[in-house]
């Protein structure tokens, strides 16, 4: 009986006889698709091979089979990567890019554990690139810096409407997306810094949910806006400074579970101050310290506060941590919606200053998500979880462009190395 194997080196098979598959029921299915019929495609899409192979392994016998449907499969996918590779301009290299046996070994065992999957139903349509997607992202997920780009993760300021960074995390968390590193700025800090902490995401959402009972609105209260105006005097924020104490109190950058960093500014001289060493809970505490509004925070010989004005998203703070790909989660404000009291309208003056540096922060990302919270206002912490919902909807929405962006600038690390 003849042996039908691919060879990965030459693209072919070793022999053509293909009458010992007595199940195939349509041979031409899972052969290359040529340079000709390439051409031919009239749209960025890989070819329906795998649908194809799928269905008629689920309608023959495994046993029987599996040799050749392996190689059939491994032709199909070496051109569907090959083309995906092309899109990206990288369709010389790929020939060599698959002589590597470690890459080969790799996509032996996901065949494996994709074929292992028998309980899937055959009526279900999947797509190829999705197929071929979930195959390098499962390879890719394992990998660590430097075999794979370095992941920071900026969170914008944003008062109350910084809370959607929370709904960020967790589909990324949900997902497997990796995180390296984490840069905050006011309320990206606050959410940086305990998720860096090791709090799981149920904590963080509870810290959501408690915002009404902890009181934190009530440091933007009408009293303490007559105290600002009549008896001119900064306000002390009692509520803000007692949760992030009992949160975060006890933390050191050193001891984070993840590298973290957060932004102030120095009142009196205007620089940014950058916090990654020493206790976390006054460096937090700075970062959100809002100026004109709170006291300024003393600390060494320094009044620090908000870095929001200086740095509304930290992406280049990301990358003096060692980020080689930043993704940057952005809450800007509606500048159309008009403040109806003090409070509210120093607020927007600082939201205005940092949508502006965020529009120069976001063209240093590799990849922004925008939940659409411009119409919660930066003191509606009774907000919080409608904020957070819309960072899942958008980061959701965003995913797979997502993936794919990472996958892009993956390949094109590994490219480079060989």
């Amino acid at each position: 009986m003849k042996r039908v194997l691919y060879n990965l080196n030459t693209s072919s098979f070793e022999s053509s006889d293909l009458s010992l598959f007595q199940g195939a029921r349509n041979e031409n299915a899972f052969l290359p698709v040529n340079d000709e019929q390439r051409r031919n495609q009239q749209k960025r899409s890989f070819p329906k091979g795998l649908n194809a192979f799928w269905l008629q392994l689920r309608h023959s016998s495994f046993t029987d089979h599996f040799e050749y449907a392996l190689s059939s499969f491994l032709v199909s996918l070496k051109n569907q990567f090959s083309q995906m590779v092309n899109y990206l301009g990288y369709r010389a290299l790929i020939s060599d890019f698959f002589k590597f046996h470690s890459f080969r070994v790799s996509v032996y065992l996901s065949c494996a554990i994709f074929f292992s999957c028998v309980g899937v139903s055959s009526s279900v349509e999947i797509s190829d690139d999705e197929i071929l997607t979930d195959i390098l992202w499962a390879k890719i997920i394992n990998l660590s810096p430097p075999d794979r780009p370095a992941v920071g993760l900026a969170l914008s300021g944003g008062g109350a409407r910084g809370f959607a960074h929370v709904g960020v995390l967790d589909i990324l968390n949900n997902s497997g997306f990796p995180i390296d590193y984490i840069a905050g700025t006011s309320m990206g800090a606050v959410i940086g810094a305990l998720y860096s902490s090791g709090m799981d995401m149920d904590g963080i959402w509870n810290f959501g949910k408690e915002t009404a009972s902890i009181k934190i609105s009530k440091d933007f209260s009408g009293l303490k806006a007559i105290n600002l105006i009549f008896r001119d005097k900064l306000i002390t924020p009692k509520y803000i400074t007692e949760f992030i104490e009992k949160s975060l109190g006890a933390y050191t950058f050193e001891n984070l579970k993840y590298p973290f960093a957060c932004v102030a500014m120095d009142f009196k001289t205007g620089e940014k101050i950058i916090f990654n060493s020493g206790p976390v809970g006054i460096a937090v505490r700075s970062s959100c310290n809002l100026p004109g509004i709170f006291t300024p925070i003393k600390y060494r010989h320094r009044y620090l506060v908000d870095g929001g004005v200086v740095d509304f998203l930290p992406v280049d703070v990301a990358k003096l941590l060692g980020a080689q790909w930043v993704l940057a989660s952005v809450t800007e404000s509606d500048p159309e919606v008009l403040p109806k009291n003090v409070l509210n309208s120093l607020m927007q003056v600082i939201d205005i200053r940092g949508n502006l540096l965020s529009a120069q922060a976001q063209d240093e990302a590799d990849f922004v998500l925008k939940p659409s919270v411009g119409d919660i206002k930066t003191a509606d912490f009774n907000k919080c979880i409608e904020a957070g919902e819309m960072g899942i909807i958008e980061t959701n929405r965003k995913l797979k462009k997502l993936k794919r962006t990472y996958l892009t600038d993956v390949i094109h690390l590994i490219m480079r190395k060989f």
